[in-house]
């Protein structure tokens, strides 16, 4: 039985750390009603669990990125945009950096992560620029889009180097933006190439776009008894981690405990809050479960001692008597719901 609030379970492909630990740990979990975040890549929890959660009561919410049609829709900025109009403008800056570097950066990769880090620092200028001056319906990636197209005309360039110069320079807008709205034509260049082909990267498919433009459930609201299942696939799954680093904070204002279950965590791209996200399960009320076939792998990617913190630590290649859980069922997956998306007019901001 796992008592722990923070959980590590190893094992080789196919070792029973899924349907032999987890299984037995989501019917507990389900029982002592807490809410729940899955990162099921390999689509099996969503399966094997829906029903039995509608049963108890559960909305439960499915983010399908291998398949956006088949997937529940949710804003990636409607929270931090939320935080923002409510005046935890901090919490909110917070949220949307997390949202520009898991975008922008790529902490694996060998290129100038000069290009990466202004890219991400002038994706969150755009995204705050959004926030200030976009309706509630207008905040959305299809707005921030046009925002990222707003220096590619010269006749542009002038007017939005006006409005940051009406800025206060100590505003979060000014500090991340100016560099680039400042720099020099190539310099400048360079940044927005490398702003674009990165969003491009995640919102290549018009269905991704719509998908992560609009919400049907409300992170705000995660106090209601929720399950949220995450299906990505590898040039997505950063789309995870900013989801996840909305729950947590969202959680820190709820009473009901969350659960966190990170399944084939080595696959994943490194989380930037990991080592929060178990300082905080060590001490608030989140449970978290770490699922790996190889410990060597996160260890390259943490460093060996953030997961030495880890309460609680499951080697399924050591046990030998595991009934493993082959119960699956065939559900019902969602199907996205069309809306009509209102994009904001560039011309009120630059005026």
């Amino acid at each position: 039985m796992i008592t722990k609030n923070t959980n590590l379970i190893i094992g080789k492909v196919e070792s029973g750390k899924t349907r032999g630990i987890m299984f037995p740990e989501m019917k507990k979990l389900i029982e002592e009603e807490k809410n729940l975040f899955i990162i099921d890549n390999k689509e099996e929890y969503y399966p094997r669990f829906k029903e039995e959660l509608e049963k108890n009561g559960y909305k439960v919410w499915l983010i399908n990125l291998r398949n956006p049609l088949k997937s529940n829709t949710f804003n990636l900025l409607e929270y931090p945009y939320f935080l923002y109009k409510n005046g935890n403008k901090d919490a909110a800056t917070n949220l949307v950096v997390s949202i520009a570097e898991n975008i922008c950066i790529n902490k694996n990769s060998e290129s100038d992560i000069f290009w990466d880090n202004s890219a991400a620092n002038y994706l969150t200028s755009l995204i705050l620029i959004l926030f200030e001056h976009g309706t509630e319906e207008e905040i959305h990636f299809m707005s921030l889009g046009a925002l990222t197209n707003i220096l590619d005309e010269e006749s542009s360039v002038e007017k939005i180097r006006d409005y940051f110069k009406s800025l206060d320079v100590t505003s979060a807008i000014y500090r991340l933006g100016s560099p680039t709205i400042f720099s020099p034509v190539d310099t400048r260049g360079g940044i927005l190439s490398t702003l674009k082909y990165k969003i491009n990267t995640f919102f290549n498919r018009e269905e991704i776009l719509k998908a992560l433009s609009v919400s049907e459930f409300k992170v705000e609201k995660f106090k209601e008894k929720t399950a949220i299942f995450f299906e990505g696939k590898s040039d997505l799954n950063a789309i995870a981690n900013i989801l996840l680093g909305q729950l947590i904070t969202a959680n820190k204002e709820q009473d009901r405990e969350l659960a966190v279950i990170l399944d084939d965590l080595n696959s994943l791209p490194q989380i930037s809050e990991m080592k929060e996200l178990i300082e905080y399960a060590t001490l608030n009320h989140l449970k978290s479960y770490f699922i790996t076939n190889c410990l060597e792998e996160l260890n390259d990617m943490y460093g060996k001692y953030t997961f030495k913190k880890i309460a609680n630590v499951i080697d399924v290649n050591e046990m030998h008597d595991l009934k493993i859980d082959n119960l699956y069922k065939t559900v019902e997956f969602p199907n996205k719901k069309d809306a009509n998306i209102k994009t904001i007019d560039i011309k009120k901001i630059l005026k």
